[in-house]
């Protein structure tokens, strides 16, 4: 029996496991936003995140099950928006014409109460790999990570090719694992991309602009009410460890991780700030430098941000740290990853 860390997500009442070495991120496009984010691309549809278009699979159609939603009274009810970007008006990348007011099409004109622009139209997408695509993954609601015991698909489940097996959850519900390459395949990756593809080659309006400057950053708190971000990019994936799992030698810090040893640090090893304090779970930020892995303790929340601007370089501009940006009223500060690492590893030594 294997063990897999994955991200509890769920489709009405059931749920199901994503292994967590497929899982990019999750991301949450509140009901007002969706008509920027969401479109189709001919009948595919997309997800524009970080001036690329991804494509969208709805889980719920790649199982054949109905969709649903969570209501305002946290009943489960069955969602009769068939298609993902008509949760709001049609835009410029749908084929076809725009809806006339009162067409059954037009969501634009629905009262606040309705399911087109309530709440409840936020649209969940877990970003994950597969073997040779990054895409989005649709679904009703996110849950907690959790590190599962996954056992062989019985005969019933086996021949879908789409689950790796079945687990147990902490709270003792059984759940499917899914396995992210074979739903890439039932939900026709391939064709879309190659949509996608074919309209961005055709439209330069859809390319990415280059006349500002667009910062995709991963924002977390280290001690107390301290913010930072890195860049996104340098982010190999974002990890979950009970703290009985680090291991100490000497000044060395690190835990085992995919049949190796990861080492990890504290951001107070590499710059004058708080310590953190200890925990019962312990996230942390695995970075990719010069080959090797490294991991950066952190602490919730943990966002994944996109702006658009310039990085503030007058007052905190010494490496590791590159410069600031205020969001939400708060000053967060930017780190450079291999002046991080160069700053940790000369200290290690």
């Amino acid at each position: 029996m294997e063990y897999h860390s994955s991200q509890i997500v769920s489709l009405g009442r059931e749920k199901y496991a994503i292994p967590r070495k497929n899982l990019k991120e999750l991301v949450r496009i509140p009901a007002a936003e969706v008509k920027q984010k969401i479109d189709n691309v001919g009948t595919s549809p997309v997800v524009r995140l970080r001036q690329k278009f991804l494509p969208l699979i709805d889980l719920a159609d790649v199982l054949g099950i109905g969709k649903t939603y969570g209501a305002c009274d946290e009943q489960v009810k069955e969602d009769r928006i068939k298609q993902i970007a008509d949760r709001r008006s049609l835009g410029r990348l749908t084929t076809g014409q725009n809806p006339l007011p009162g067409d059954k099409n037009d969501f634009v004109g629905r009262q606040e109460q309705d399911r087109g622009t309530s709440r409840s139209s936020a649209v969940n997408i877990a970003i994950v790999y597969s073997d040779a695509y990054e895409y989005g993954l649709v679904v009703d609601k996110f849950h907690d990570s959790e590190e599962i015991p996954v056992f062989p698909a019985g005969r019933y489940i086996a021949p879908s090719k789409i689950y790796l097996g079945t687990t147990i959850l902490k709270s003792q519900e059984a759940a499917l694992v899914m396995d992210i390459d074979h739903v890439a395949r039932g939900g026709d990756l391939s064709r879309i991309a190659e949509t996608i593809a074919d309209a961005v080659s055709h439209d330069a309006t859809l390319r990415p602009q280059t006349d500002f400057e667009t910062l995709s950053l991963l924002t977390f708190r280290n001690a107390g009410t301290e913010c930072f971000a890195v860049d996104l990019d340098a982010v190999e994936r974002l990890e979950r460890f009970k703290c009985s799992d680090f291991e100490k030698t000497g000044t060395r810090e690190f835990v085992q991780y995919r049949g190796g040893v990861l080492p990890v640090f504290e951001l107070s090893q590499a710059i004058r700030c708080g310590e953190l304090n200890h925990a019962e779970r312990q996230d942390v930020i695995v970075f990719k430098h010069g080959g090797t892995l490294a991991g950066l303790k952190v602490r919730p929340p943990i966002d994944t941000i996109e702006l658009r601007g310039k990085i503030d370089t007058s007052i905190f501009n010494t490496p590791p740290v590159r410069g600031s940006i205020i969001l939400n009223d708060n000053t967060v500060l930017l780190l450079d990853v291999p002046a991080l690492a160069h700053l940790i590893q000369g200290g290690d030594a």
